[in-house]
């Protein structure tokens, strides 16, 4: 077994020592600021560009994760746990930005880090059979910038990401 697919096991841990697990537990703030968490929590199978300690996903860590129901559940639970991060929360089977957001526009209306990170949460729910819950984060993303001029090119990919990855 690779190290990413012990990770979403709860059996192993990322480059830093830390459990699927702790990472959840670590505080909003922590997740927004710590770079390298994002790529253990949603990797991709492709090298990240910042991160070089990144896992990168096999052809066999795919398998893997679309036959086990309980990683595609971490997978889940990642999703949800990061969602909190960017003040958006699940309910009745939609995303809504929740009610309690500091700063709404820092995160959601202007261009940064997060936007960037937006990408790689679709991909990696697309790749690894979650394809219903990228759509939504899409559909989500694209309501919230719709009228955010800034916000074009990060549409086209968050789209390239959501499409083309079989699911």
């Amino acid at each position: 077994m690779s190290k990413i697919t012990t990770f979403y096991q709860l059996a192993g841990t990322d480059s830093e020592g830390r459990t699927l697990e702790e990472l959840w537990q670590m505080s909003d703030d922590e997740l927004m600021h710590q770079h390298d968490v994002i790529q253990w929590i949603f990797p991709l199978d492709e090298e990240s560009r910042f991160n070089p300690d990144a896992p990168v996903l096999s052809a066999n860590d795919i398998k893997f994760f679309r036959k086990s129901d309980e990683m595609r559940s971490h997978l889940e639970t990642s999703f949800h746990r990061f969602m909190k991060v960017v003040g958006v929360v699940y309910e009745d089977g939609s995303l809504r930005h929740a009610s309690d957001v500091s700063d709404l526009t820092y995160v959601w209306l202007t261009p940064n880090h997060n936007w960037l990170r937006f990408t790689r949460i679709i991909r990696s729910l697309m790749i690894l059979g979650q394809p219903d819950l990228a759509r939504m984060f899409l559909r989500f993303c694209e309501e919230t910038v719709a009228n955010v001029p800034e916000a074009k090119e990060s549409l086209e990919y968050w789209r390239a990401a959501c499409s083309g990855v079989g699911a």
